[in-house]
């Protein structure tokens, strides 16, 4: 059951320079008519990303729908859907529903393993050490099942660190891992290989910053006018008030420097007028291009692809 007020997926049309200028002009929800829930409680759509664009002038995304189980516990699984650039959805099917809990399916395109997907995991399958669960990186393939054990085989663990919300930067043939650990620490690592175990270095400047609003991530990573930027979520006063965008200035092994550029980038805009000045708090781009560590904005109208909601049910972390 997904009401009006709970958190849902909206498609901004934005104008024309994002987002050093820009203006938000149309904004749909995702039409639900066609969508088949998994609960017959309360549910709640979450952390959309876009896998690839077809042919058809269609995506594939993936997001997660959260809804409280009959026992009042928080249970999180991954959908994949095709939807429109007019909000529509031809096509919904869970394809990760696991014992323990996922969130925030990030998408990446590897030149060599081809499409992977990261997995924060918020309920350890590390049981033995007691961890919180490490980042998970998955390759993604139509193989990609929801069967309790199938994906324990295709999964690998370069960082042995729990880690929230995990986003991804290429650069100088290496990947920077930026997630926030289980005190609230935006911790950066590197290494050469996603799909390895234990083998990525923890940055010199590692802690960024602990601020609530800005340790969190909010989405993709991504470039415009040659200038990289990292939403964050701000949630100082409640989880998920709004996100702001931080622009990374410096970024290599030795060197990591990044500054405040816009807070709340969304107020008073047509967005928030529709949430009533309500939450939210990812931020995702339908456009036509491989949705790679390096995505770069086109000028011109994009489409922003948003969560938000009316009303927040959900605390930090998780949810």
């Amino acid at each position: 059951i997904v009401l009006d007020d709970n958190w849902g997926i909206y498609i901004a049309d934005v104008c024309c320079n994002f987002p050093e200028d820009y203006s938000v002009s149309e904004v749909i929800k995702l039409n639900l008519e066609t969508f088949v829930s998994n609960s017959n409680q309360e549910t709640d759509l979450f952390d959309p990303f876009v896998l690839k664009k077809l042919n058809n002038s269609s995506y594939k995304i993936l997001f997660e729908t959260v809804f409280f189980d009959n026992n009042n516990e928080l249970n999180v699984v991954l959908n994949e859907s095709l939807i429109t650039g007019e909000g529509d959805i031809l096509s919904n099917k869970i394809i990760y529903d696991p014992i323990h809990k996922i969130s925030y399916p990030i998408t990446i395109k590897d030149n060599k393993n081809g499409y992977l997907i990261a997995l924060e995991e918020t309920q350890s399958r590390f049981k033995n050490t007691g961890e919180k669960g490490y980042p998970g990186f998955y390759k993604y393939s139509n193989g990609f099942c929801s069967e309790e054990n199938c994906s324990e085989k295709n999964a690998f663990y370069p960082i042995h660190v729990a880690l929230f919300d995990p986003s991804i930067i290429f650069k100088d043939n290496l990947y920077y891992v930026l997630a926030t650990d289980i005190f609230g620490n935006l911790r950066l690592f590197y290494g050469e290989n996603l799909l390895s175990d234990n083998s990525f270095r923890e940055h010199p400047k590692s802690p960024i910053t602990n601020n609530p609003n800005y340790n969190r991530n909010a989405g993709r990573i991504f470039h415009s006018s040659g200038n990289l930027y990292r939403p964050s979520m701000q949630n100082e006063k409640r989880y998920g008030q709004s996100i702001n965008l931080n622009k990374i200035n410096k970024l290599s092994t030795t060197e990591y420097e990044e500054s405040i550029y816009k807070n709340d980038f969304l107020r008073d805009s047509k967005f928030s007028k529709i949430l009533n000045n309500g939450y939210y708090h990812h931020l995702e781009f339908l456009i036509d291009q491989d949705f790679d560590p390096n995505i770069r904005l086109p000028k011109g109208k994009i489409k922003l692809l948003l969560d938000g909601a009316k009303i927040n049910r959900y605390r930090l972390h998780g949810k």
